[in-house]
């Protein structure tokens, strides 16, 4: 049977990265309106689980 597409479900992050996860860096996302200029993206509505 297929999943739609869309479809969320819980899965613990122990069963995707069992031996972690390594982030090296964090950078703020930046984003360009249609004129090419660098812009702070909006916030986007909260996903609620």
């Amino acid at each position: 049977m297929a999943i739609p597409g869309g479809y969320r479900f819980a899965v613990p992050f122990d069963d995707v990265f069992p031996e972690g996860a390594f982030v090296p860096g964090v950078e703020q996302a930046l984003d360009w309106d249609r004129n090419g200029n660098k812009t702070r993206p909006r916030a986007r509505t909260p996903v609620s689980w």
